[in-house]
């Protein structure tokens, strides 16, 4: 009997340690549970909205639970797959959760005192770039980013319970913020001039009158930061650097053809739809003319300054006369300012000084407020205008421009396989008639065929303002100079498309042009250009004249190279890179794609139309580009 009692003191103290180790398991994991519905709400919530002491205080209740799950749990992951697929992802989903939120919480000394109370959120911007910019700090973000990326390659997320999928999903938005954050941090210090004064040149762009690197250069400048507690701004108009004593190469061929430019002077530097080529062109073009460098270069359009606006808050311009912009009347102020006192001898000179004024009140009034909460904003924004292309950077330095590129940020034109439309349009008549062109692009690829997959692109425009006026292609402001007047005009715009390597031209529609509407006097009858001036990519290029109240289309019928459709067994893989164009702010797309008859759609995006062998895919693309998937199998 003795023996039996001593056998069983150790099976008893197993059975109730293994039910405490349930029991505290479990209830770890039920309070995770329901810890899960606040933490969708903060991914997926307003981010004007979220409080970060909040934000906090949750991640730090989900890193005590896992650390729970992790030490209960880790002596039974080696047996956890013979359970099942979905058991068998247990450990990767926990390791990857817990890396996200270390990496998170490592921001928590640094942002917490920001938000605490009696700050009156008040930040030292120099403090806090110095505090970002710590090598333990660096050192602990490289680190545990890795981790991040690691776990998250081992976590097949379809293997996991449906209901949890989702949340994977919403998690997976932060990864471009986690890689972005190694790559940055450690040049931070060189990017906003905490070692030493740092010079970028800044370029206004005008999306009223497009260009293939944003819109035209309409103000040149020096942004100089140092130690973001001295920013300075210098923009002047971009024909006050014009120097004809001095050797400009000759301009791309369009605009000696059709603007009879004898010069490539630098407010023209932005042809090229590649923004990186055109931010060293206008970099080599402005050091002609001033023999200044740079550290890179700073692009931003209207809708750039009015999505800034909304972020800062209302500011005054004009003191003496109480002038106040905001979101909403911004843009009238500019065109307002662009034809004001034009009665004055030194009108033309004068005219774009607004641009200088504004932005050097907007600068003002970040440094002066140093609102944490109005910083958080204007970070915000303007990551949201780098993705939209209305904000544009180029760094002269690899290495910082290889983070942009990585990022996506760089707005670089590069082929990475697959099927291909880049659209570009650059105005070439004189005038700001681009806000007021709508466009429609549609595109069918014809897939019944594997092994020769044909396109139909059609390009249209629509010109809104209804004054029927003549269409004379000359340079002037018109009789009464103002802003408005520069849209009530004829579009002429030189197009090009950018389409996969190989791509042969079968046939095209293009209204002809006759030689009385243009400068040159030569009738453009619809020949096309070819030579690409993109590497890896094919180009075809041409004019088009819009009369007000009018409307064209320009069609495209190509055959597209081989390789166009991945074949995996039996299973097809299409898989389109559809690029908008910098400073447009949306472009309505129609996708037609037609597959064989006897293949099913099988992957393709929410909201596609589907009858039988065709999808019908409509969406407005506001992002800088999309990439759109689609499988398809007998």
């Amino acid at each position: 009997m003795k023996k039996k009692w001593l056998v069983s003191i150790p099976l008893l103290l197993l059975i109730g340690l293994l039910a405490v180790w349930s029991w505290n398991t479990a209830k770890t994991a039920y309070h995770l549970m329901g810890l899960r519905s606040e933490i969708k709400a903060v991914i997926g919530g307003d981010p004007d909205n979220i409080e970060p002491l909040y934000v906090f205080s949750l991640l730090n209740s989900v890193n005590q639970d896992l650390y729970v799950l992790q030490r209960n749990l880790t002596p039974i992951y080696p047996i956890l797959p013979i359970f099942g697929r979905m058991a068998a992802q247990v450990e990767p989903a926990l390791t990857y959760l817990d890396s996200l939120v270390n990496f998170a919480l490592l921001y928590e000394p640094k942002i917490r005192p920001l938000f605490n109370e009696g700050l009156q959120n008040h930040v030292d911007l120099a403090n806090l770039i110095d505090s970002f910019s710590e090598k333990e700090f660096v050192s602990q973000i490289d680190q545990i980013g890795r981790d991040v990326e690691e776990h998250r390659q081992r976590l097949d997320i379809l293997k996991l319970p449906y209901r949890f999928q989702d949340d994977f999903k919403l998690l997976d938005k932060y990864l471009p913020f986690i890689n972005l954050s190694r790559e940055i941090l450690p040049q931070l210090g060189s990017l906003t001039g905490a070692d030493k004064k740092t010079d970028y040149l800044l370029l206004a762009l005008n999306h009223d009158e497009l260009r293939g690197g944003g819109g035209f250069i309409t103000a040149i400048g020096m942004l100089s930061v140092q130690n973001l507690t001295n920013i300075s701004i210098d923009l002047q108009d971009s024909y006050s650097f014009d120097d004809l004593s001095k050797d400009y190469p000759l301009p791309p061929l369009p605009l000696q053809t059709y603007m009879l430019a004898d010069y490539w002077l630098p407010r023209d530097g932005n042809w090229s739809a590649d923004f990186p080529e055109s931010a060293r062109t206008v970099q080599m073009l402005y050091q002609i003319s001033r023999n200044e460098k740079m550290k890179g270069v700073i692009a931003f359009d209207q809708e750039a300054v009015r999505q800034i606006v909304a972020a800062v808050g209302p500011i005054q311009v004009d003191p003496q006369s109480n002038t106040w912009v905001n979101q909403d009347n911004i843009l009238n102020y500019m065109q307002e300012s662009w034809g004001s006192n034009v009665d004055s001898s030194d009108w033309w000179r004068n005219r774009k000084d607004f641009i200088s004024i504004l932005g050097k009140v907007i600068v003002q009034s970040v440094m002066d407020s140093r609102d944490i909460n109005q910083v958080t904003r204007l970070a915000r924004t303007s990551l949201n205008l780098l993705k939209q292309g209305h904000l544009m950077l180029y760094f002269n330095d690899p290495k910082l421009e290889s983070v942009l590129a990585s990022q996506g940020f760089d707005h670089g034109v590069s082929y990475q396989g697959g099927d291909f439309i880049y659209w570009v349009d650059s105005n070439i008549g004189f005038n700001k008639v681009d806000a007021v062109i709508e466009r429609e692009l549609k595109y069918t690829i014809d897939l019944r065929d594997p092994m020769q997959a044909n396109a139909d692109l059609i390009m249209q425009f629509t010109h809104q303002n209804q004054s029927g006026i003549p269409c004379e292609h000359i340079a002037t402001y018109g009789e009464e100079i103002a802003y408005q007047k520069m849209m009530e005009r004829c579009y002429w715009d030189y197009w090009r498309v950018y389409l996969p390597p190989g791509s042969q031209l079968i046939d095209y529609e293009s209204a002809i042009v006759p030689g009385e509407n243009l400068l040159n006097s030569q009738t453009w009858e619809g020949q096309l250009d070819q030579l690409s001036d993109l590497m890896d990519l094919s180009m075809i290029g041409g004019l088009l004249m819009l009369p007000t109240a009018s409307q064209q289309k320009i069609r495209l019928t190509y055959q597209l190279p081989d390789g166009i459709v991945i074949f995996k067994g039996t299973k097809g893989y299409y898989h389109l890179d559809l690029k908008k164009q910098l400073g447009l702010n949306a472009l309505p797309v129609e996708i037609t794609v037609k597959i064989p008859n006897d293949y099913q759609f099988v992957d393709y995006p929410a909201d596609s139309q589907i009858n039988q062998n065709s999808l019908v895919y409509k969406f407005l693309l506001t992002g800088s580009d999309d990439h759109l998937i689609i499988s398809y199998q007998p």
